[in-house]
């Protein structure tokens, strides 16, 4: 961790879980700013793939006992979250997710990021 980045190091490309990581950050950042730490960077085929992220100010809540504006904050935050990216409804229309819907994202809907579709064998 730096100042102003995370780097966040994968034990294995074998499991997607970097790919993952990758795609819901630039996804978040395409559709809502400040809800996630941004993508900076990415290598996911070395070894043990490498993400690369700006930091978020802030402190973390782990441990801390929270009172009803932080709870207020956080439910707000967590309901942003899911309604964040919009979806595409098998015609090819958007609208608005409810954290139920499979996204797909086709190449070029955020310029100069990694843009990743759905594989076929999940819908």
């Amino acid at each position: 961790m730096t100042a102003e980045r995370v780097i966040k190091r994968f034990a294995s490309r074998d499991d997607g879980r970097a790919e993952r990581e990758w795609r819901g950050l630039t996804l978040l950042s395409a559709h809502v700013l400040g809800l996630a730490p941004e993508p900076w960077a990415v290598d996911l085929a070395a070894d043990e793939p490498v993400v690369v992220m700006y930091r978020v100010a802030g402190d973390p809540l782990r441990g801390m006992v929270l009172g009803r504006s932080e709870v207020e904050a956080l439910a707000a935050a967590v309901t942003a979250l899911f309604e964040a990216v919009p979806v595409r409804d098998g015609f090819g229309a958007d609208r608005e997710g409810d954290g139920h819907d499979l996204v797909i994202v086709e190449p070029g809907d955020r310029a100069g990021s990694a843009a990743f579709r759905t594989p076929p064998e999940c819908y």
